[in-house]
């Protein structure tokens, strides 16, 4: 996959935007709403991935998912991985059928050439 400064400065700010106005709408405050970083993982863990699935993914160590998690679980108030998702479904983090888009077929592979 692609992941040239450009393209991962417009996901960035695509997440953040994401993030800014589901996190306003639904009053859970800035300092709580999830960095990028985090919206990936968290994505994932929708997904229903293991830490160490979630890790080779994103080209992060298993601690740093962990890590991660750990943080959502408290900024969002959840007890579980299930509790965390339906609770970012509830705050409008995560929205029924959005599909990440480091995750999508169409999506530029790691090594391939651009077109």
């Amino acid at each position: 996959m692609d992941r040239s400064p450009s393209l991962l400065r417009l996901e960035a700010t695509a997440v953040e935007d994401r993030v800014a106005s589901s996190a306003e709408l639904r009053g859970i405050g800035p300092s709580r709403a999830p960095s990028p970083a985090q919206l990936r993982v968290l994505e994932l863990v929708a997904l229903g991935l293991s830490s160490r699935e979630i890790g080779a993914r994103l080209w992060i160590s298993r601690q740093t998912v962990t890590y991660h998690i750990s943080n959502l679980l408290t900024e969002l108030g959840a007890s579980s991985r299930a509790g965390l998702v339906a609770r970012a479904y509830a705050v409008g983090i995560l929205e029924p059928g959005f599909w990440p888009p480091h995750l999508r077929s169409d999506a530029p592979r790691r090594g391939s050439a651009a077109s």
